[in-house]
């Protein structure tokens, strides 16, 4: 029989679970409602339950300690199984809710391009919560649906939709070759010319690794996909980005030869991928990915 020390066990576990999440105990009283001395007073309250110290802080902020990281495997599993209750939905109200949807800077296009649009009109109670990312996808703890990731699934609780082949090139824009030129090579890219860099999972792409292992300038780099594209725009260098997005403001430089066609996978949790809503975004997902490469 549950008692009421399990309930309050429960509770404080979850908080140290967000907490976890954030590192930030100040993001986590903003996001539930609660003060800091509270969040504070649930994890010494769990903490003297179990008699295990499980946080210290430091200059990065709230930290997890090996004992903590023990009793967050309990925490993940517990999450997981609360997200079953989104399968119980049935009738007008399948269709309702939170898709999580996790991906690297130039990958997001695929949700928040004009054909998007297509799929808000039809779903128009369904909310994305997309994510770009730096590292490349975790989906065990239930915190994301699906995902477009450079790489395959590698975990139990992810299953691999659809791999797909997307045509990537080196762009440049208008100002920025009015003032260098086009490039007349490799060898001419490599040696005279500027290289603005997206980081993360994508630089591990052979292609792009072998890029900037050859370019003797890389004048700008950034995680954000943003301030990239804003690099680009503005012509400090030459980037690499999809054909379809790259396309919209910059000029592709098809006369390099440069291997264009990087493999993409579409992953979903296999807890979640059967649920009605989140069962549609993958299904739009993976039409706009088979649509050669058109957004």
């Amino acid at each position: 029989m549950i008692n009421k020390q399990d309930i309050f066990n429960l509770r404080n576990l979850m908080y140290l679970y967000a907490l976890s999440k954030t590192k930030n105990k100040k993001a986590v009283s903003d996001e539930f409602g609660i003060s800091i001395d509270t969040l504070n007073k649930y994890i010494i309250d769990l903490e003297n339950s179990i008699k295990t110290k499980l946080v210290f802080s430091n200059a990065r902020g709230t930290m997890i300690n090996p004992e903590g990281q023990l009793v967050l495997e309990i925490a993940s599993e517990i999450a997981q199984k609360l997200h079953f209750f989104d399968s119980y939905v049935h009738g007008e109200n399948q269709y309702r809710g939170n898709v999580r949807f996790r991906t690297s800077g130039p990958l997001i296009e695929y949700v928040s391009s004009p054909r998007f649009l297509d799929f808000t009109r039809l779903y128009p109670n369904i909310k994305v919560e997309a994510n770009i990312t730096s590292n490349a996808s975790d989906l065990h703890a239930l915190e994301t649906d699906v995902s477009i990731d450079y790489f395959p699934p590698t975990d139990k609780d992810s299953v691999l939709i659809k791999e797909q082949k997307i045509k990537f090139g080196l762009f440049a824009s208008p100002s920025y070759l009015e003032e260098h030129g086009r490039p007349k090579d490799l060898n001419d890219l490599y040696d005279n010319h500027r290289l603005c860099l997206k980081t993360g999972p994508s630089t591990k792409i052979p292609c792009v690794a072998g890029l900037i292992k050859n370019m003797k300038q890389i004048a700008y780099s950034s995680d954000s996909v943003m301030v990239f594209k804003t690099a680009l725009d503005s012509g400090l260098g030459i980037g690499f980005c999809p054909v379809t997005t790259g396309r919209r403001h910059l000029v592709l430089l098809d006369n390099l030869e440069f291997d264009y066609d990087v493999d993409v996978y579409l992953i979903a949790h296999r807890n979640t991928k059967d649920i009605p809503r989140i069962r549609v975004f993958i299904n739009y997902i993976k039409n706009v990915l088979e649509k050669n490469y058109v957004i």
